[in-house]
């Protein structure tokens, strides 16, 4: 038959690309600039090392910002073919339609915006640098959020509910906690206004969340591929 192809594949890919970049970014700065790891920017206003402070400078930067364009790819690829399955379920009602729409088109377009995280590091703008990144956390909640509205129609498990509640509550806090501590940020040494363990649990909470995103995902039928030569 024909080949099959599930879209959360692809968002599953994106969230593997990141952790590999996480991984492949610390081996290298560990080694060649461990530095980087002992102060920041952005330890200096969140009290702690994110997971993605290894990749802010060379020489990690270079092989990361590579490593980046796969989770970008996988992120636009993803919400490309939700939005063909979309428009090829003719039960699905047009409002759904609609935001299935509205959220695949932001991730894709936030995605994009991703790698600006390389170009503007922390050392030259801590501040924009963190809201290039910070507005792909909102985004990839959203087009979570629009896979459930498409697939609410048929029932969802209360299990992948709970886990969409906490998601947002944690992609929310996040962000909110980087805004606080940015917004409030003094001078190297003083003490952010979100104690650091808190912002910790919500920024490790939220990369735990993204490596768990696609089992709480609801199920949703694949795309069949079907090729003709047009003669």
């Amino acid at each position: 038959g024909s080949p099959l192809a599930a879209p959360e594949t692809y968002l599953a890919a994106s969230g593997q690309a990141i952790f590999l970049t996480i991984a492949m970014a610390w081996t290298i700065a560990y080694i060649w600039n461990p530095a980087i790891i002992e102060s920041n920017p952005l330890k200096d206003r969140i009290g702690y090392n994110n997971p993605c402070v290894a990749w802010d400078a060379p020489p990690a930067l270079f092989p990361a910002a590579f490593l980046m364009t796969f989770c970008v790819y996988c992120m636009v690829r993803y919400n490309v073919d939700n939005l063909v399955r979309a428009a090829c379920d003719a039960t699905l009602e047009p409002w759904r339609l609609a935001v299935v729409r509205g959220c695949s088109v932001t991730c894709a377009v936030s995605a994009c915006f991703l790698p600006m995280i390389f170009v503007v590091t922390p050392y030259v703008s801590p501040n924009w640098h963190t809201a290039f990144f910070g507005q792909y956390i909102g985004a990839k909640f959203v087009a979570v959020a629009g896979n459930f509205v498409e697939c609410s129609k048929s029932g969802i498990p209360a299990s992948k509910w709970i886990f969409l509640a906490t998601y947002g509550f944690v992609s929310l806090a996040f962000m909110m906690q980087l805004a606080i501590n940015f917004i409030c940020y003094e001078a190297p040494g003083v003490n952010p206004t979100v104690p650091p363990a808190l912002a910790r649990f919500f920024d490790y909470g939220w990369f735990a969340c993204l490596a768990v995103t696609e089992k709480f995902l609801p199920g949703k039928a694949p795309l069949k591929i079907t090729y003709e030569l047009d003669a």
